[in-house]
């Protein structure tokens, strides 16, 4: 994905206004980022300096336009140390991945 700043209009925009309305911010999804798509940028990653969507910000995005999220398993991970990770619940790592283990994690 390309970098994207204020005042930028595509489909591009449109994907970044998807995400952000997938991670709960209401924002309009009309390919023009302007200052409503700026603050939910800019609650999204809890700052207030910046509206520009760079690789690092993608990334961060990715998860809610794909709808999932890929973790590769390391040998300290726990369901507990993932959940902490990514800013969710053990519970919800459960549900959305019904053949894992919790006590038998696999090292990838």
């Amino acid at each position: 994905m390309n970098y994207l700043f204020p005042g930028d209009r595509g489909t591009q925009v449109e994907y970044l206004q998807l995400a952000l309305q997938r991670a709960g911010y209401p924002v309009k999804i009309d390919g023009i980022f302007g200052r409503e798509t700026c603050g939910a940028l800019q609650e999204f990653l809890k700052t207030e300096s910046s509206c520009i969507v760079d690789r690092e910000v993608w990334r961060k995005l990715l998860p809610y336009l794909k709808g999932y999220l890929e973790h590769t398993v390391r040998s300290q991970d726990t369901i507990a140390a993932v959940a902490r990770e990514y800013g969710t619940t053990e519970r919800a790592i459960l549900m959305a991945n019904p053949l894992v283990t919790p006590q038998n994690l696999q090292v990838s």
